[in-house]
């Protein structure tokens, strides 16, 4: 085991959830399929975790990410 690099790597800090959702702020849009009165949608969720849009379909949803300068991101 090399005892430096393990020293190196325990002096980098270690972001924190709250920080790591922000990294994606404004550039990433997560995409997820889901159920809304019965109906399938895809609801659009900002890299916070909170919900920016819905959708009827996958395709509608990803242009609207687009179309606001982000890159969708599929979440199964």
């Amino acid at each position: 085991m090399n005892t430096m690099h393990d020293n190196r790597l325990s002096k980098v800090p270690v972001p924190t959830r709250e920080q790591l959702a922000h990294l994606g702020l404004g550039g990433v849009a997560y995409l997820r399929a889901v159920l809304v009165d019965g109906a399938p949608a895809v609801a659009i969720f900002g890299a916070d975790g909170r919900q920016i849009g819905l959708a009827p379909a996958a395709a509608q949803a990803a242009a609207a990410v687009v179309e606001h300068e982000m890159i969708p991101v599929s979440v199964h």
